[in-house]
């Protein structure tokens, strides 16, 4: 097996920012996100599964930037994990305004 048939990379969560671009107001929201600890890709990047870990108010934003983080995990026990980073932009254009919960 040569090290680029056996190259791993682990991907996490690098930052998030929550954005109102009305206001311009951006504040830090990555400890609202996850990514499954366990992701690590062989040699191309599948999907990515990344869970909302506490609640959000989509009201005040209407973008999302995440920055994920992929690092190479590596071959042997002394190589040093090398990371990149890449942006995913998410945009929230639908928002309920109120749900109307009667039964009548």
């Amino acid at each position: 097996d040569s090290d680029e048939e056996n190259r791993r990379f682990k991907i996490s969560i690098d930052s998030a920012s929550c954005i109102k671009s009305s206001t311009n107001n951006n504040f830090p929201c990555t400890d609202a996100f996850r990514v499954d600890t366990d992701t690590v890709f062989e040699r191309q990047l599948e999907p990515v599964q990344v869970t909302i870990t506490k609640s959000l108010s989509f009201t005040d934003m209407d973008q999302v930037e995440v920055v994920l983080k992929a690092c190479d995990q590596g071959v042997m026990a002394d190589d040093a994990a090398q990371c990149s980073t890449f942006t995913v932009g998410l945009n929230i254009t639908e928002k309920i305004r109120g749900i109307n919960n009667d039964l009548n």
